[in-house]
């Protein structure tokens, strides 16, 4: 058979939502709950009954970064739950058997169910924005947003300073770190998340040092050398490292997701204790 197929890729995608239906539900409910419990607490709804309480524009300046960091948060939860339905060997038996191919099953658990969980948070938050401010509406009359929505979907969508090296950049940091979620979700058997963020953690302390030290020095070099023999780059130092440095984010991403695929096209019945190895 064919290793994608659109119509086996649409019933499995079925398949995954009324099997794992619980997984988005609970998504949708954590984030409207979450959200809309954060803002009560800070504008004071809850605790001063004078109907004086803290809705003006400052409120959405403080749950905005929150909603964006729980966001962030919660999708890197899900990349790194993505394989982590197939723990036992009675599911990997029985995921094993669905009629449709290791590529097909790698697409939807990683690819569509992200974009429909990304989709859900997103729906969720709008939510939490529109009831609260429907609560403040019963009690004062007035209508009061807790997101700052233009501020919120230029970081969680991408959209600020589209098209720009730096927006290539924040989007290419923030799919790598997806992208090592994914494989830790593959590789990990159990409690994939924590021990992802662990790793992770780790891995960019000492990264982040040595990169850090390596560009001071090809900066003040490419000074040095510029003045030296009085020569003018054609792009600036700064802009080369970052050119460079998504092209590394290219090629790492793209390892992350082929060995991630590569572990879950190999994963065996019965497995390692600790992995998926």
């Amino acid at each position: 058979m064919k290793n994608i197929d659109s119509k086996r890729l649409t019933n499995l995608l079925n398949w995954d939502i009324k099997t794992y239906k619980k997984e988005y539900t609970n998504m949708l409910l954590a984030t409207f709950g979450t959200l809309t419990m954060v803002a009560l607490v800070v504008s004071g709804y809850l605790t001063n009954f004078s109907g004086d309480f803290h809705v003006n524009h400052i409120l959405a300046t403080e749950i905005t970064p929150f909603a964006i960091i729980f966001v962030m948060f919660a999708m890197l939860g899900v990349a790194g739950q993505a394989f982590q339905h197939i723990m036992t060997n009675q599911e990997r038996i029985a995921y094993m058997m669905l009629p449709a191919s290791n590529i097909e099953k790698f697409i939807v658990r990683v690819v569509l169910r992200t974009l429909i969980m990304f989709g859900l948070i997103i729906a969720a938050v709008v939510a939490a924005d529109c009831f609260f401010g429907f609560l403040v509406w019963i009690r004062t009359g007035e209508f009061v947003s807790i997101i700052a929505m233009s501020q919120f979907f230029s970081y969680t969508l991408g959209v600020n300073n589209f098209g720009g090296v730096d927006w290539l950049t924040n989007v290419m940091g923030v799919m790598l770190i997806w992208s090592f979620f994914v494989l830790g979700s593959a590789f990990f058997r159990r409690r994939a998340v924590l021990k992802t963020f662990l790793c992770l953690f780790a891995f960019v302390l000492v990264f982040s040092a040595l990169i850090g030290i390596g560009v001071g020095y090809f900066i003040e070099w490419s000074r040095n050398l510029s003045q030296d023999i009085s020569i003018e780059f054609l792009i600036e130092p700064s802009l080369l490292f970052e050119i460079i440095g998504n092209i590394v984010c290219v090629l790492w991403l793209s390892f992350n997701i082929w060995y991630s695929y590569r572990l879950f096209s190999r994963m065996q019945v019965i497995n390692n204790r600790w992995n998926n190895k």
